[in-house]
């Protein structure tokens, strides 16, 4: 009993500074955790459900938490694990060459943060996270949130090395009137004739379902030459954010037939895509299911009170065909371009 209750202890890793400022670490959400978070436009990406999650499919989530004269004042989830992670995690014995792939090529990666009240803590939390990876020699990585653009000053002089990057960000607060005309006047098209052809878009509720976008997410990455995804990763998502009400699961399809499918998470108000998958039924037969399946989102998050729709990432400088058609497919949306910045230590 000993034992468990000093693993969740939070362990002062950083003394006091001029500023007042100390950093704990823990392996367990610390109390009040996503309450910060929802106070200071936090995302899914360092909330206690995304620990869950990235725990349940064999990574280590840790929790920085820099205090201020007795306050929190900024957060930031770091996620141990290693490059070659998805090569390895639903393979045999992925229960030791897991742990010998994070000695030899480890990565910690951080997404959408630090979250913070005061930036003098935001760079605590970064710094304990470099000291960190530095302590076990892994490659650390993150972005900051396209909601803070300021927050990239956290970074600098920190050694970590600054790639621009961007989103398309949808203001679900305004009128549904007011978005759909701001979608680009071909996409308005497409979604009033992919649903005139019969088209609908559901949650995925079953087992079938959530095997039928599995299937749709890997017969596209088969087609690209990509590592397949796996079950345990689809059912983690389905366990820690569908079931406690951060996610879903959307499916567009025709006659039982399914087209496309999306994941979602809302967590504060925030939208992500997860996982786009597209049929190549649908492509052959230039069904637009995938466009009807974002207008969906575009509904669903406005009547439901979502504040901002995360087209997750472009390049805000394309230089290859596939970077410029998805700069493209996002653009038309409506969404406004947020450019923010990832970072590496090598």
């Amino acid at each position: 009993m000993e034992g468990a209750r000093k693993k969740l202890l939070r362990k002062r890793d950083a003394p006091l500074n001029a500023d007042g400022i100390h950093t704990n670490a823990a392996t367990e959400a610390p109390q009040g955790w996503d309450d910060f978070l929802k106070a200071h436009q936090g995302t899914i990406y360092q909330s206690a459900a995304y620990a869950g999650y990235v725990r349940a499919i064999g990574m280590k989530p840790r929790f920085i938490r820099c205090e201020k004269d007795g306050q929190t004042a900024a957060q930031l989830m770091v996620v141990e694990s290693s490059r070659p992670f998805q090569l390895l995690y639903d393979q045999p014995l992925s229960g030791i060459t897991l742990p010998l792939a994070r000695k030899v090529f480890g990565e910690d990666r951080f997404t959408y943060g630090p979250t913070y009240a005061d930036p003098a803590a935001a760079r605590a939390t970064v710094e304990d996270a470099i000291r960190r990876a530095q302590k076990t020699h892994a490659r650390l990585s993150g972005s900051h949130s396209p909601m803070q653009p300021e927050s990239g000053a956290v970074f600098e002089n920190t050694g970590l090395h600054a790639k621009p990057w961007a989103t398309f960000l949808i203001d679900l607060t305004q009128p549904l009137e007011t978005l759909w005309q701001n979608v680009d006047k071909a996409a308005r098209k497409l979604v009033n004739r992919t649903r005139e052809d019969g088209v609908v878009v559901r949650e995925a509720e079953s087992r079938e379902d959530l095997n039928q976008y599995l299937n749709l997410l890997n017969e596209g990455r088969r087609k690209n030459r990509l590592l397949q995804y796996a079950a345990k990763g689809n059912d983690a998502f389905f366990d820690f954010f569908v079931k406690k009400g951060y996610g879903r699961i959307l499916l567009a399809e025709k006659d039982g037939r399914v087209l496309a499918g999306l994941g979602i998470t809302c967590f504060n108000g925030y939208v992500n895509e997860w996982g786009a998958g597209q049929s190549q039924y649908a492509i052959d037969n230039k069904i637009y299911a995938s466009d009807l399946i974002r207008w969906h989102i575009v509904e669903w998050g406005q009547k439901n009170g979502c504040s901002q729709y995360d087209q997750n990432g472009v390049n805000p400088d394309p230089q290859t065909d596939k970077e410029k058609g998805i700069f493209r497919f996002k653009e038309k949306w409506g969404g406004q371009l947020k450019q923010y910045a990832t970072y590496s230590s090598a």
